[in-house]
């Protein structure tokens, strides 16, 4: 006579307890960094169809934040054994996503700061300004002070030569061709003799260069 296989219930369980394991976790992935994403997304959205910076979204940023405290209660609360060690790493995970996401949307708004800076000639327009917050206003003063810092230490006005931050305010070059004693903009003299070769602020090497007198090495 045919017997009728019997079911592994114990199996059947486990099964269903990983499935509930694995909805649970999900449902706290989009809990605790659904925020943190939806920052990312809305402020690339933003700068793909503005010229402007959106203004800093203090409000989501603290509640990110408020996040990464309630899942490290979580942790805190939870026994530390071999059941909860996944679970444990799994919302570990999730602060260091968010961390991820907040450095990110921090760091590519001062990125854009300074490239404002450069391209509006060292003066950030009211538009941009009221859309900062008070420690991203702290830094774009703080920048420009130093490039004006700059400007003063090597008498050269950076802003009128560059459209982007220089890597090299002073350049090696190779003097092509006998031109004797010449005035700089700061004032000082250099001799240019033919195969000699010198450092010179880029405004000047610049000048030299356009009339074959020296090239860049």
């Amino acid at each position: 006579m045919f017997k009728k296989p019997k079911l592994d219930l114990s199996v059947k369980k486990e099964e269903e307890h990983e499935e509930e394991e694995e909805e649970e976790n999900e449902d706290d992935e989009n809990k605790f960094t659904k925020k943190a994403t939806k920052l990312l997304v809305e402020f690339k959205r933003h700068c793909i169809n503005s010229n402007n910076i959106p203004k800093f979204d203090q409000s989501t940023v603290n509640e990110i934040l408020d996040d990464c405290r309630k899942i490290n209660e979580v942790i805190n609360n939870l026994p530390k054994n071999e059941e909860n060690k996944l679970k444990i790493q799994t919302f570990h995970l999730y602060i260091c996503r968010n961390k991820r996401c907040l450095f990110a949307y921090l760091n590519e708004r001062v990125t854009r700061i300074e490239k404002y800076f450069w391209d509006f000639g060292g003066i950030l327009p009211e538009s941009i300004l009221t859309n900062l917050s008070h420690t991203e206003i702290d830094h774009y003063y703080k920048y420009r002070n130093k490039v004006h810092d700059v400007s003063a230490k090597y008498y050269l006005n950076v802003l009128s030569y560059y459209d982007t931050p220089p890597k090299d305010l002073l350049i090696e070059v190779l003097v092509l061709k006998d031109y004797g004693e010449v005035v700089l903009e700061s004032g000082q003299s250099v001799n240019l003799i033919k195969d000699c070769i010198m450092l010179l602020k880029y405004s000047d090497a610049e000048n030299f260069i356009k009339h074959g007198f020296v090239k860049k090495l």
